[in-house]
């Protein structure tokens, strides 16, 4: 028996880096696994790295229209998950200066709406 075998993952934000590689190590366990993104240029490259076995989702951890299509797709596919990994988010430039308003802007939707989403989809499980 594989690692992961028989779980079931969602990885927002995974068609590069560290979601991209945890994907790619799932998959090399043989785990079910949906990656996000939301560039057409990085789903492309991802459903090429992933190859069959991982699904590429655009999704845009900001709009709660796209989380709810997005557990829609997971529910579909897997019924249910055993692994979100909310890897998305915002970078910040050194080089200017940033208040609190930019994180509030900028990081909190991205978090707030998937942590809230996940809930509900783990409590409807």
């Amino acid at each position: 028996m594989e690692r992961y075998e028989a779980k079931r993952a969602a990885i927002i934000g995974g068609t590069s880096g560290i979601g991209l590689a945890t994907a790619k190590m799932l998959l090399d366990g043989s785990a079910r696994v949906l990656v996000t993104g939301r560039s057409q240029a990085g789903l492309d490259s991802a459903q090429r790295e992933l190859g069959n076995g991982g699904g590429v989702v655009s999704s845009d951890a900001r709009s709660l229209t796209d989380i709810d299509a997005l557990a829609s797709r997971v529910k579909a596919e897997f019924g249910s998950f055993d692994l979100l990994f909310v890897n998305a988010g915002s970078a910040f430039s050194p080089s200017r200066a940033h208040d609190p308003g930019d994180i509030r802007r900028d990081v909190q939707p991205e978090r707030e709406g998937t942590v809230f989403r996940g809930a509900e989809a783990r409590a409807a499980d």
